[in-house]
């Protein structure tokens, strides 16, 4: 194959996997530029864009890039004179958060009402792998669907990587599929939150309210960053409470449940606890491997199902991760003359997917401590002092998500009187985590070392 050929596959594979915003916004507007010592040169529309996929994406694209091309490549991104053209050409992509979401004359067809709904294709009913860990979510979903129930919000939680965004942007679709003049609107809540800036900056809130509070569908992923801004709080409560009144159907996406979530207005909390909320937890062992063929199939890879079987036995956290390890281990498979072993699998996937010691308390509070430069007695300690307080709420999250802690015990480790501080500390570093990429890197490499090492 070309270049061409190898990035617009490339690029399909990327298609499947992101949301329709992200995938517009940074692959678009991109070309494989060459193949050199290994590394591929990829042209970007912008400094911004090249930093976002160097940042964010690297390793995906790296991945994806090597299996196309058949040989393990390293990338590399800088600004291309021809994609800077081609996206100014097209500014409705460039500029589509400022643009008012539903036009009389909007295109009636399908696939581009998914677009205009920041809804992507990819994402059906069809494709939606249901077992224990998400039955009560799917079931809830179909039921908003037929008719037969309307919970107002439908409140879904639970970790990254669950499928969560799947399952709600299935609903938007099979919405359209319904009636193809539905308003439907899926957005992460920062995007509410910069409409809402943008609008009082411009002087067009009115603007800003018909693209929200007319809409038969809404849509608001990682909500629970919305307890940061309480303007946004006070617009969303009324939002929410004009497009109730109206009938219409409200979908939050949270990784934590309402009332967990710190900072929020008790009336808006209320409003969360009033309709319907299901969690989504890490999927089971035949659901692992039920997704890995339908991923399979997306991917169009042709690994054995008995390497797919490898691969779901290891791979025991989320949807991501065991897309992951597909790429990677088809990607191991495609240079083997043999069908690889179970034996290889396991050494391909390595550490990061091998059984995991038992963690000592104090063990993990000691690697901690290396890291930030604190002792354990001071981790243990009344000090609150920036660094030993930050350090502390590294291992409030680390017990608690990866390790599975209740709140209660990881106070008890820590030696604090309540149960809500560990809380507190742990919501600290998920919202840091997701807009800190050094940070997250510095909690896996605090992860490996507690489990591996």
């Amino acid at each position: 194959m070309d270049l061409s050929t190898i990035w617009k596959k490339t690029q399909t594979q990327l298609e499947i996997r992101l949301e329709p915003s992200t995938y517009n916004r940074f692959f678009k507007y991109t070309e494989l530029k060459k193949i050199d010592e290994g590394t591929a040169i990829i042209g970007t529309h912008s400094t911004f864009s090249s930093n976002i996929l160097q940042t964010k994406h690297k390793k995906t694209i790296s991945d994806l890039l090597s299996i196309n091309y058949g040989k393990l490549l390293k990338v590399k991104f800088e600004v291309d004179p021809d994609m800077v053209d081609l996206a100014t050409k097209d500014r409705s992509t460039l500029l589509v958060d400022e643009l008012p979401i539903f036009q009389t004359n909007a295109n009636p067809d399908l696939t581009a009402k998914l677009g205009y709904c920041n809804l992507n294709s990819k994402f059906t009913f069809d494709n939606f792998i249901v077992g224990d860990s998400n039955r009560l979510a799917h079931a809830a979903a179909t039921s908003i669907l037929n008719k037969k129930n309307r919970f107002n919000p439908f409140f879904i939680y639970g970790k990254t990587g669950l499928g969560k965004t799947h399952l709600v942007q299935a609903i938007g679709i099979s919405f359209l599929e319904k009636d193809l003049s539905k308003k439907v609107l899926y957005v992460p809540s920062e995007t509410f939150l910069n409409d809402l800036v943008r609008s009082i900056r411009t002087q067009t809130t009115l603007d800003f309210r018909k693209k929200y509070r007319e809409l038969d569908l809404l849509i608001i992923d990682d909500i629970q960053l919305i307890s940061k801004w309480v303007e946004t709080q006070n617009e969303f409560f009324n939002t929410f409470n004009v497009l109730n009144l109206s009938d219409k159907q409200v979908i939050l996406i949270s990784d934590r449940p309402p009332e967990e979530i710190q900072n929020l207005e008790d009336r808006l909390k209320s409003r969360f606890q009033g309709g319907l909320s299901v969690s989504i937890s890490e999927p089971e062992l035949e659901t692992r491997y039920a997704i890995l063929l339908q991923k399979q199939k997306d991917l169009e890879t042709n690994l054995r199902n008995e390497i797919l079987r490898d691969i779901a036995r290891i791979v025991t956290t989320n949807i991501r991760e065991l897309e992951g390890a597909l790429t990677k281990v088809n990607l191991m498979q495609s240079l083997k003359d043999s069908d690889l072993t179970s034996e290889e699998v396991a050494s391909i996937l390595g550490k990061e997917h091998s059984e995991r010691k038992i963690a000592n308390p104090n063990d993990v509070l000691r690697i901690i401590g290396a890291e930030y430069g604190v002792s354990l007695q001071e981790l243990k300690s009344e000090r609150r002092t920036a660094n030993i307080a930050f350090a502390r709420q590294i291992a409030m999250y680390i017990f608690a998500i990866e390790l599975g802690f209740k709140l209660e015990k990881i106070a008890e480790i820590l030696k604090r009187k309540d149960h809500t501080t560990v809380l507190h500390g742990r919501n600290k570093i998920e919202t840091q985590m997701k807009m800190d990429a050094g940070l997250r890197s510095r909690i896996e490499k605090i992860t490996n070392q507690v489990f591996y090492n």
